[in-house]
């Protein structure tokens, strides 16, 4: 079997500082079932294999990029309530996605997202704008801000 052409762009690194502790943000962001609560492209996801979020955990999605698409999520390493790694596929990408969590001296979590992303599509004059969407997605949290 031949390899699919492939684009591979430079890791795409977002940080977000939220309003929640780091031990209910880890327990929302590592349940990719949650994901249709902030993922705007993504209206559903369930879980495959495994119970619960844990390393081997698989789960399948279906989600509007442009057009709809189905694929699965691999949780691949978690280390305590403070890092993940998991790896989106579907037709039009392989992506391997970090997370990285650390209290915020003032309160509230920092998330750190490291995309590393392989695309089987030409983006032509789209490429810029992966970064630009990943940061707003990111940035679209589900937690209140505490007041």
């Amino acid at each position: 079997m031949t390899e699919r052409a492939a684009t591979i762009l430079r890791p795409i690194r977002v940080r977000a500082r939220l309003p929640a502790d780091m031990e209910d943000t880890f327990a929302f962001i590592s349940d990719p079932c949650n994901d249709p609560q902030w993922v705007d492209t993504t209206p559903r996801v369930t879980q495959e294999k495994g119970d619960g979020p844990a390393v081997g955990a698989i789960y399948a999605f279906h989600q509007t990029v442009g057009r709809p698409v189905d694929g699965t999520i691999e949780i691949m390493e978690m280390d305590g309530q403070t890092w993940m790694s998991f790896r989106v596929q579907d037709p039009m990408r392989d992506y391997r996605i970090d997370y990285e969590l650390r209290r915020h001296p003032r309160g509230g979590t920092v998330l750190t997202q490291t995309s590393h992303p392989k695309l089987f599509i030409r983006l032509g004059w789209k490429k810029p704008f992966v970064p630009w969407f990943t940061k707003k997605q990111l940035r679209k949290h589900p937690f209140p801000a505490r007041g």
